[in-house]
Protein backbone atom coordinates (compact mmCIF):
# COMPACT_ATOMS: atom_id res chain seq x y z
CA UNK A 1 0.00 0.00 0.00
CA UNK A 2 0.87 3.35 -0.70
CA UNK A 3 0.86 6.30 1.64
CA UNK A 4 2.35 9.00 -0.77
CA UNK A 5 3.67 9.28 -4.24
CA UNK A 6 5.92 11.68 -5.79
CA UNK A 7 4.32 14.74 -7.50
CA UNK A 8 3.80 18.07 -7.31
CA UNK A 9 3.03 18.16 -3.39
CA UNK A 10 5.25 15.58 -2.22
CA UNK A 11 8.99 14.73 -2.20
CA UNK A 12 8.10 11.04 -0.55
CA UNK A 13 6.93 7.76 -2.14
CA UNK A 14 6.39 5.39 0.39
CA UNK A 15 4.97 2.55 0.89
CA UNK A 16 4.38 -0.78 2.87
CA UNK A 17 6.98 -2.65 1.45
CA UNK A 18 5.69 -6.07 0.90
CA UNK A 19 7.39 -8.54 3.81
CA UNK A 20 6.82 -12.34 3.94
CA UNK A 21 7.40 -12.00 7.32
CA UNK A 22 4.88 -12.92 10.16
CA UNK A 23 6.65 -11.26 12.63
CA UNK A 24 5.07 -7.52 13.60
CA UNK A 25 8.53 -6.11 14.25
CA UNK A 26 9.74 -7.15 10.81
CA UNK A 27 6.78 -5.06 8.41
CA UNK A 28 8.98 -2.95 6.15
CA UNK A 29 7.88 0.67 5.39
CA UNK A 30 10.04 1.68 2.51
CA UNK A 31 10.91 5.31 1.75
CA UNK A 32 11.64 5.13 -1.88
CA UNK A 33 15.15 5.97 -3.10
CA UNK A 34 15.77 6.53 0.91
CA UNK A 35 15.44 3.82 3.16
CA UNK A 36 13.26 1.14 4.14
CA UNK A 37 12.89 0.84 7.74
CA UNK A 38 11.48 -2.20 9.88
CA UNK A 39 8.75 -1.60 12.12
CA UNK A 40 10.75 -2.55 15.11
CA UNK A 41 13.28 0.31 14.34
CA UNK A 42 10.57 2.80 13.88
CA UNK A 43 8.69 2.30 17.11
CA UNK A 44 12.18 2.28 18.95
CA UNK A 45 13.54 4.97 17.38
CA UNK A 46 11.08 7.35 15.49
CA UNK A 47 13.56 10.14 15.50
CA UNK A 48 16.46 8.34 14.48
CA UNK A 49 14.83 6.83 11.62
CA UNK A 50 13.56 10.55 10.52
CA UNK A 51 17.00 11.81 10.89
CA UNK A 52 18.20 8.84 8.21
CA UNK A 53 15.33 10.09 6.17
CA UNK A 54 16.84 13.66 6.66
CA UNK A 55 20.30 12.65 5.52
CA UNK A 56 19.09 10.58 2.49
CA UNK A 57 17.27 13.70 1.49
CA UNK A 58 19.17 16.83 2.35
CA UNK A 59 16.28 18.77 0.67
CA UNK A 60 13.32 18.21 2.90
CA UNK A 61 12.04 20.82 4.15
CA UNK A 62 10.59 20.66 7.87
CA UNK A 63 7.05 20.09 6.51
CA UNK A 64 8.14 17.42 3.96
CA UNK A 65 9.58 16.33 7.25
CA UNK A 66 6.09 16.08 9.23
CA UNK A 67 4.30 15.06 6.02
CA UNK A 68 7.01 11.90 6.43
CA UNK A 69 6.19 11.35 10.22
CA UNK A 70 2.55 11.14 8.80
CA UNK A 71 2.75 8.66 6.35
CA UNK A 72 5.01 6.58 9.41
CA UNK A 73 2.30 7.05 11.64
CA UNK A 74 -0.45 5.55 9.35
CA UNK A 75 1.86 2.61 8.82
CA UNK A 76 2.44 2.00 12.22
CA UNK A 77 -1.39 2.17 13.01
CA UNK A 78 -2.18 -0.57 9.81
CA UNK A 79 0.74 -3.02 11.62
CA UNK A 80 -0.58 -2.57 15.36
CA UNK A 81 -4.26 -2.94 14.03
CA UNK A 82 -3.07 -5.97 11.30
CA UNK A 83 -5.60 -9.51 13.11
CA UNK A 84 -3.29 -11.86 11.64
CA UNK A 85 0.05 -10.22 13.01
CA UNK A 86 -2.15 -9.75 16.43
CA UNK A 87 -3.31 -13.27 16.49
CA UNK A 88 0.86 -14.01 15.60
CA UNK A 89 1.75 -12.00 18.89
CA UNK A 90 -1.11 -13.69 20.73
CA UNK A 91 -0.11 -17.35 19.86
CA UNK A 92 4.00 -15.76 20.85
CA UNK A 93 2.80 -15.65 24.69
CA UNK A 94 -0.06 -17.87 24.51
CA UNK A 95 -0.52 -20.48 26.88
CA UNK A 96 0.05 -23.93 25.10
CA UNK A 97 -4.02 -24.95 25.63
CA UNK A 98 -5.23 -21.53 23.70
CA UNK A 99 -3.35 -22.61 20.68
CA UNK A 100 -5.23 -24.94 18.73
CA UNK A 101 -8.44 -21.86 18.95
CA UNK A 102 -5.73 -19.27 17.86
CA UNK A 103 -4.43 -21.33 15.53
CA UNK A 104 -7.89 -21.54 13.97
CA UNK A 105 -8.47 -18.05 13.85
CA UNK A 106 -4.93 -17.52 12.37
CA UNK A 107 -6.14 -19.99 9.70
CA UNK A 108 -9.57 -18.55 8.84
CA UNK A 109 -7.89 -14.79 8.56
CA UNK A 110 -5.56 -15.96 6.36
CA UNK A 111 -7.77 -17.74 4.03
CA UNK A 112 -9.97 -14.17 4.32
CA UNK A 113 -7.43 -11.54 4.16
CA UNK A 114 -3.49 -12.62 3.04
CA UNK A 115 -1.83 -14.22 0.99
CA UNK A 116 -2.16 -17.61 2.54
CA UNK A 117 1.52 -19.04 1.16
CA UNK A 118 2.90 -15.89 3.28
CA UNK A 119 1.80 -18.10 6.50
CA UNK A 120 1.98 -21.21 4.90
CA UNK A 121 4.81 -22.64 6.83
CA UNK A 122 4.36 -21.18 10.21
CA UNK A 123 0.42 -23.06 9.86
CA UNK A 124 2.26 -26.16 9.09
CA UNK A 125 4.51 -25.96 12.21
CA UNK A 126 1.63 -24.90 14.39
CA UNK A 127 -0.53 -28.17 13.05
CA UNK A 128 2.55 -30.46 13.81
CA UNK A 129 3.27 -28.58 17.65
CA UNK A 130 -0.70 -29.30 17.94
CA UNK A 131 -1.14 -32.43 17.02
CA UNK A 132 1.82 -34.17 18.50
CA UNK A 133 1.03 -35.52 21.60
CA UNK A 134 3.19 -34.40 24.34
CA UNK A 135 5.57 -37.95 24.92
CA UNK A 136 6.53 -37.72 21.33
CA UNK A 137 7.04 -33.69 20.97
CA UNK A 138 10.67 -33.82 20.79
CA UNK A 139 10.47 -36.40 17.80
CA UNK A 140 9.32 -33.65 15.90
CA UNK A 141 12.40 -31.21 16.03
CA UNK A 142 13.53 -31.44 12.40
CA UNK A 143 10.18 -30.93 10.92
CA UNK A 144 9.69 -27.57 12.61
CA UNK A 145 10.76 -24.77 9.78
CA UNK A 146 9.84 -21.38 11.04
CA UNK A 147 11.53 -19.38 13.65
CA UNK A 148 8.23 -18.78 15.68
CA UNK A 149 7.31 -22.54 15.02
CA UNK A 150 10.46 -23.46 16.82
CA UNK A 151 9.62 -21.26 19.98
CA UNK A 152 6.08 -22.55 19.81
CA UNK A 153 8.13 -25.99 19.90
CA UNK A 154 10.33 -25.29 22.57
CA UNK A 155 7.60 -23.63 24.66
CA UNK A 156 5.56 -27.44 24.32
CA UNK A 157 9.36 -29.07 24.89
CA UNK A 158 9.50 -27.43 28.25
CA UNK A 159 6.52 -27.88 29.68
CA UNK A 160 5.41 -29.90 32.19
CA UNK A 161 4.62 -33.28 31.79
CA UNK A 162 2.15 -35.07 33.52
CA UNK A 163 2.73 -38.55 33.71
CA UNK A 164 -0.12 -41.62 33.68
CA UNK A 165 0.25 -41.10 37.64
CA UNK A 166 -3.30 -40.65 39.86
CA UNK A 167 -3.31 -37.65 41.53
CA UNK A 168 -2.58 -39.04 44.61
CA UNK A 169 0.86 -40.33 43.13
CA UNK A 170 1.59 -36.76 42.02
CA UNK A 171 0.66 -35.10 45.66
CA UNK A 172 2.83 -38.41 47.25
CA UNK A 173 6.18 -38.14 45.32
Amino acid sequence: MSYSRWSQTSIWYTYYACSYSIERDEQAFDVCGVKCFLYKDLKTNLEDCLAQAKAGCPDATEEDMKDLRGYIKRFMEEVESDIALNLVEQIKVSDLKDLPDLAIKLKSQTEECYNKEDFEEFLKDLDLIIDTPETQIASIAESIKTDLGKKIYQKKLNSPKIDNLNRYEILKT
